[in-house]
């Protein structure tokens, strides 16, 4: 069985279209865009994985914010396992 770590690393990357290492140290999760949209606007860093289910942007500073919003309309058990 795979561990969460694993899924994590390999889900990331297919849903984001960000590579592992342009993640920051730091992860911020939200199901709006426009919290995308302000947070990149903010901290002058490009938004990544537009036209996948999730998208991203890090800052200069290690903390990426992830569009989670596909999760909602994921079966349950997949996102509170």
């Amino acid at each position: 069985m795979k561990t969460k770590y694993d899924i994590a690393r390999n889900w990331l990357p297919r849903y984001t279209g960000t590579p592992l290492e342009k993640f920051g140290n730091y992860i911020l999760l939200t199901n709006f865009y426009n919290y995308v949209e302000s947070f990149a606007e903010r901290f002058n860093c490009d938004i990544e994985g537009l036209g996948r289910p999730m998208q991203t942007a890090t800052n200069s500073d290690g903390l990426t914010i992830i569009n989670f919003e596909w999760v909602r309309q994921m079966p349950r058990q997949l996102w509170t396992s």
